[in-house]
C-alpha cells in the first residue's frame, strides 16, 4: 500500500512538473515573441493589403467618400478626418479612387481639419485648439461631418494627449523647429507603458471603468518616429501589438484593445480612420506639397489652366463615364 500512494505521488509530481515546464515555455515563446516581433517585407504587403481592401469596403461610389465604420457608424461620412486620411492611404494603392475622395473633400471644403495637415508636410497653428463639428450634409440614410480644430480656446491639457504631442511635434518639424519637434515627440514617447500609449485620455476612461488604449495613437507615432528619423527602442514591441488589432475578416483595424490581457483583446469595431493611419504610417511620405492638386491661386496661369483642365478630366471619366471622350 505505500509503495503504491508513494507511485501516485511521484506521479502527480511528475505531470506538476510537466505542467509548468509548458506554462514557463508557453510564457517564453510568448515574451519573446513580443520583444523580438518584425514582419518580413512580404508579410507587411499583404497586412496592408488587406488593410486597403477594407478602405474600398468602405467606399461608397455615390458619395465618393468612405463611411466612418462597417458595423457601428456605416451611415456616416467624416470629411476630417476619415477621408483627409483615407484619400492618402489609398492614393499609391488606388489612385483613382483616390482622387475622387480628394475632389469630394476639394469641393466641400474638406481638405482642413488644424490637426492631420501635420501629417502630410503642413504647420498648423499651436498649440492645437478645441475641435468643432460640423454637419455638413443630413438625410435620412446618411450624415456627412467634419471635425476642425478650429476653436478660439486651446485644446485644455494638450500636451497631456500623445496624439496632440505627436501633432504638434510634427507641425514644429515642418517649421524647422527640430528641437521643439523632438522634445514633444520624446514626452509622447515616454507615454508608452509597454501596452501601449498611456495618456491623460487613458485615465480618463479608467475613471470610467473602461481604461482601454487606443490604436491609432501607436500607428501616430510609428509615423512620427519615421518622419523625425527618431528610433524607437519598443518597436518590435509596439508593432506587435498594433497588429494584434487587425481584424481577420476584413483587414480593418479595430479602434481600441485590452491592454490587461494575454494576449491583447481588440473592442470594438474597426474604422477607417485607424486603418488609413496604420497605411500611412507605413507608406506614406509626405513632400513640402501635401496636396497633389495645390490651390489654383499659388500657381502661375499655365498651371492653373493645366491643373484645373487636370481636375474637369477627373470629373468628367470617374464621376460621368459618359462625357468621358469630351474635349477639355
Amino acid at each position: 500500500m505505500g509503495i503504491r500512494l508513494a507511485k501516485k505521488s511521484s506521479m502527480k509530481r511528475v505531470l506538476l512538473l510537466v505542467s509548468t515546464l509548458v506554462l514557463v515555455s508557453a510564457i517564453l515563446v510568448s515574451w519573446f515573441a513580443y520583444y523580438n516581433y518584425r514582419l518580413s517585407e512580404s508579410e507587411l504587403d499583404k497586412r496592408l493589403e488587406k488593410a486597403i481592401d477594407f478602405l474600398l469596403i468602405q467606399y461608397t461610389p455615390q458619395l465618393r467618400l468612405c463611411c466612418e465604420a462597417p458595423y457601428v457608424a456605416p451611415n456616416t461620412y467624416w470629411l476630417a478626418s476619415d477621408n483627409l486620411l483615407a484619400y492618402h492611404a489609398l492614393e499609391p494603392y488606388y489612385p483613382n479612387i483616390s482622387m475622387t475622395v480628394y475632389l469630394e473633400l476639394e469641393g466641400r471644403d474638406g481638405l482642413k481639419s488644424e490637426l492631420y495637415e501635420t501629417l502630410f508636410g503642413e504647420s498648423v497653428p499651436l498649440p492645437i485648439k478645441e475641435k468643432v463639428t460640423y454637419v455638413i450634409e443630413q438625410h435620412d440614410n446618411y450624415v456627412i461631418k467634419t471635425d476642425v480644430h478650429n476653436c478660439t480656446s486651446a485644446f485644455p491639457y494638450w500636451d497631456e494627449y500623445a496624439n496632440l504631442l505627436i501633432c504638434s511635434a510634427l507641425s514644429l518639424h515642418w517649421e524647422g523647429n527640430h528641437t521643439g519637434a523632438l522634445r514633444l515627440f520624446d514626452k509622447a514617447v515616454g507615454m508608452w507603458d509597454g501596452k501601449g500609449l498611456r495618456d491623460r485620455a487613458i485615465e480618463e476612461a479608467e475613471e470610467n471603468l473602461l481604461g482601454l488604449y487606443e490604436t491609432y495613437k501607436l500607428a501616430l507615432l510609428l509615423y512620427a518616429s519615421r518622419i523625425l528619423q527618431r528610433p524607437l527602442p519598443f518597436r518590435s514591441q509596439l508593432e506587435s501589438v498594433l497588429w494584434t488589432t487587425q481584424r481577420v475578416s476584413d483587414g480593418g483595424m479595430v479602434t481600441h484593445y485590452n491592454g490587461s490581457t494575454t494576449p491583447i483583446t481588440p473592442i470594438g469595431d474597426a474604422n477607417t480612420e485607424t486603418t488609413s493611419l496604420t497605411i500611412i504610417a507605413y507608406r506614406y511620405t509626405p513632400t513640402t506639397n501635401s496636396y497633389s492638386f495645390p490651390s489654383l491661386g499659388t500657381q502661375c496661369c499655365a498651371c492653373r489652366d493645366g491643373a484645373e483642365s487636370l481636375r474637369r478630366f477627373y470629373r468628367l471619366f470617374l464621376h460621368e463615364p459618359s462625357k468621358s471622350s469630351l474635349i477639355i
